[in-house]
């Protein structure tokens, strides 16, 4: 039922589930013509065309989800569209039933660190191992720490190793990745279908 589709939506995102943002993040929202239709000579495509592509595939992949549905790594710089495709995921999943976890790694190491001093009323891997597919928006963009790091790579792997169905949202490339969290997390996303976004800043578009 509608309540029960809405309660999985809050349940999902948090925070986010106020937010208009969520409401917009829709695959009808996702306008592919702000994307330049002038072939880029050396990919030998268009951004428009292959963001046509990578939206096609996303909204087949939220059509056809399910628990054991192959994971993501969307990269590129800001204003491309990746936690716009992810959050239309995340909508197309919560009206079929699924559970979703979404947040940023910034509020995800808040939440852990709060759990290592016993602050925290539930438990982020109970969370985690109660969805069908988890969504992690800014990794790279928290601030850097020794704790954060270790603490996401714990979390990511633990992820990966109890088969659970991921994307993975960062505006730093998997060679950066590598820099800053060390080979064993790249490694880990070996499994995973990297997305590259392309193009301009649609953001500004938009304005």
């Amino acid at each position: 039922c509608q309540c029960h589709i809405q309660l999985l939506q809050q349940l999902s995102v948090g925070e986010l589930s106020c937010s208009p943002m969520l409401a917009k993040s829709s695959f009808e929202a996702f306008d592919v013509n702000l994307y330049t239709d002038i072939k880029d000579r050396a990919l030998g495509f268009s951004p428009r065309d292959y963001m046509r592509g990578c939206y096609e595939m996303l909204k087949a992949y939220a059509e056809n989800f399910t628990p054991q549905s192959n994971s993501f790594f969307f990269c590129g710089g800001t204003g491309l569209g990746k936690t716009h495709l992810a959050l239309a995921v995340l909508n197309r999943l919560t009206s079929r039933g699924f559970s979703v976890y979404y947040n940023t790694a910034g509020k995800i190491v808040k939440q852990l660190k709060n759990e290592s001093f016993s602050k925290a009323d539930s438990s982020l891997e109970e969370e985690i191992n109660s969805s069908d597919l988890v969504i992690i928006d800014d990794l790279g963009a928290e601030f850097a720490s020794e704790f954060g790091s270790a603490a996401l790579n714990e979390l990511i792997s633990d992820a990966i190793l109890n088969a659970k169905a991921m994307i993975i949202i960062s505006n730093l490339s998997v060679s950066e990745l590598e820099s800053r969290y060390g080979q064993r997390l790249t490694s880990r996303l070996n499994g995973f279908e990297v997305l590259e976004f392309i193009g301009e800043d649609i953001r500004q578009k938009l304005k």
